[in-house]
This record gives C-alpha cells, structure tokens and sequence, in this order.
C-alpha cells in the first residue's frame, strides 16, 4: 500500500513539474523554467519537447545564451522525427532564429526551408481534410448493398479543419519563404 502511495506522488510530482515549468516560461521566469525542464529532460532524455522548452528559454535569455539555445533547438529538430512527442513543428522556425542570432545564416536559410517544406505537407494535408470534408456523410440508417461509395467508411464522420487553420499555414509558409529569399540574398552578398 505504502509503495503505491509513493509511486502515485512521484506521478504527480512530475506532472506538476511539467505544469510549473510552463507556468514560469509564460511568466518569463526562464531560469526558473531551465531548472524545472532540464528536470523533465533528465527524467525522459528522448522528449524532445523539453529539449524545444530549453532552447526557447536561453533564447530569450539573450545573446550569452545563444550557443546553449542553439544546441537545444538543434537535438529537438532532429529529435522530432525520431521520437513521438509533442515538439511543435515550429521548433524549425526558432532554430532558424537561434542560429541567425549566433550569424549562422546558411544554416538558418537550410532550416527554414525544412520548415517551410513541413508547412507545405501540412497545407496539402488540411487541403485534402477539408475536400473530404466538403461531402456528405454517408447515411448509415439507410440498408444498402453499394459498396462501392466514395466514402471511406460507413461511419465517417465530418473532419473538423477549419479555413482559418489553413489560411494560417499559408500566411506562415508566405513569411517562411520570405525569410528563406531574404538571407539567401544576405548570404550571397558576403
């Protein structure tokens, strides 16, 4: 009884490590948060998630920090793949920062586009989303031998992606490019 007791308040210690290191990220407490996500990062070193956490803190720490931010931003970028985990895809984006602030454009320029190519697979999937989305469900009140419909299941039900979602990926991929075409021509004048 005892051990089960001890097993669930370790649980919940770690749960709540996670929620106060959030909290002090978004009260701009970075330090703070450092020491609660490099806590997390030790307990479960392949969540790249803490990693991307990490690498956003020493970034707004400032510019002493950079190659520290850089060096997490980097192992969540490559993590991302690797493991499953909630690292958002705009760690690409804040790794392109990082290494822009520690004048790392090439690197950077390599970066973006990787994201950019994330966001154009996410545009073409909320794309097909929202076509599937456009037809009706099948009706499965109704007895019927025709297999052949063009759903994919009996039971479908409608996907729920919005236009405002998709309006933004494309907003967020026109920004991306544009960045991409700026230190493209910065690099090039060097």
């Amino acid at each position: 009884m005892i051990f089960i007791l001890l097993g669930s308040a370790a649980i919940a210690q770690t749960e709540i490590t996670d929620m106060t290191a959030k909290k002090l990220f978004n009260s701009t407490r970075y330090i703070d948060a450092i020491n609660q996500y490099e806590v997390l990062l030790k307990e479960e070193p392949k969540n790249t998630y803490y990693s991307y956490c990490l690498g956003l803190c020493y970034m707004n720490l400032g510019m002493d920090v950079n190659r520290i931010a850089i060096d997490y931003l980097a192992t969540s970028v490559e993590g991302m793949n690797q493991f499953k985990n909630s690292t958002p895809n705009e760690a690409y984006y804040h790794y392109g920062q990082a290494l822009i602030r520690g004048d790392q454009k090439e690197k950077a320029i390599e970066i973006y586009q990787n994201f950019a190519n994330y966001l154009k697979e996410d545009i073409h999937f909320e794309k097909e989303e929202l076509a599937l989305n456009s037809f009706p469900n099948p009706r499965t009140d109704v007895a019927t031998t025709d297999t052949s419909a063009t759903y994919v299941h009996s039971d479908a039900t409608p996907l729920h992606v919005s236009t405002d979602e998709l309006d933004k990926l494309e907003m967020a991929l026109g920004i991306i490019e544009d960045e991409i075409a700026k230190f493209k021509k910065e690099v090039a004048h060097k």
